[in-house]
């Protein structure tokens, strides 16, 4: 009898397919579809470029957020402030998100795991330097120093990820 498998696999079991059943590709097919996904590969890194200002933004907005933790209490209308960056920050997200058809990754690679670990590292750092400013009472204005540096890296570690990430994509990896 004819099994369903036979029905699938064998041309001759109803009267033909639709899908005539494919040969390996030759070797010139096979280049010319290996340059193909080499071509998509390096469009897609593409994709992933930032504009220029992005990573300044989003710093800049991430600084103002690390400076009311640290002036939370202090200065009247800092949790507003605050609201408005991490709003702002979020709109940028779905910005990039819904221009570029590329959403936030998890890190891959080595070079893209280390820069992601160092820009957990150094917000923790960030915040536990602003909170031991505030707690012990110390001056203010090291935690908006603190606030401030922690934007900037922060942007210009983002460029680095961005690099990183383009190259990891255009390579095949």
């Amino acid at each position: 009898g004819i099994m369903l498998s036979d029905m699938e696999n064998n041309d001759s079991a109803v009267g033909g397919s639709r899908h005539p059943r494919r040969t390996a590709p030759d070797a010139d097919e096979a280049a010319g579809a290996l340059a193909q996904l080499g071509g998509d590969r390096g469009r897609l890194a593409q994709r992933v470029v930032t504009p220029f200002w992005y990573y300044p933004a989003i710093g800049g907005l991430l600084a103002v957020v690390l400076a009311c933790v640290s002036l939370a209490g202090r200065a009247p209308g800092t949790i507003g402030i605050m609201h408005t960056a991490v709003s702002g920050e979020s709109a940028l997200l779905s910005w990039f998100s819904r221009t570029r058809g590329i959403g936030a990754v998890w890190p891959r690679g080595a070079e893209c795991i280390a820069l992601f670990v160092v820009i957990c590292t150094m917000l923790v750092a960030a915040l536990g330097g602003i909170a031991w400013f505030t707690v012990t009472g110390k001056a203010v204005g090291w935690t908006l120093v603190i606030a401030v540096l922690t934007g900037a890296v922060y942007a210009v570690l983002g460029w680095r990820y961005d690099e990183a990430l383009r190259r990891r994509i255009a390579a095949g990896r």
